[in-house]
């Protein structure tokens, strides 16, 4: 019957099976989330880093709650931490906004570098 109108049957299922691939990667692309996406980022760019700034990148997205080394206590969760667990697609300019002005009263300097390791990532992310 797809024949008689002029449809070849086997390009036919190639374009749905296309179609049903797209779909899954979006949705994929939407369930992406900022912890992800900065593993895969530290893991690609590590090559071109040296070694203090891939431990800066680790400590700023660092979850925390782990004891300390040496002495009493917990380590705390880094600057970005509070972006790990969300989906990329929710991380908007006015929640980066609000998250800054919160970390630079009490942590000015690694509210800053993180900062700048977030928009160094959000480009990645962009060119990726």
């Amino acid at each position: 019957m797809l024949v008689d109108g002029g449809i070849n049957p086997s390009e036919q299922e190639r374009q749905q099976q296309a179609e049903r691939e797209a779909v899954k990667a979006a949705a994929a692309a939407l369930a992406v989330t900022v912890g992800g996406a900065w593993a895969a980022y530290v893991a690609e760019r590590r090559e071109h880093w040296g070694e203090r700034h891939y431990l800066d990148h680790v400590a700023i997205a660092r979850a925390g709650g782990e004891p300390v080394k040496r002495g009493k206590g917990v380590i705390q969760p880094g600057p970005l931490a509070v972006f790990m667990s969300q989906q990329l697609r929710a991380l908007t300019p006015e929640a980066v906004e609000s998250w800054a002005a919160r970390e630079a009263k009490t942590r000015p300097t690694q509210a800053r570098l993180a900062l700048r390791l977030l928009r160094a990532f959000l480009a990645w992310c962009k060119n990726d």
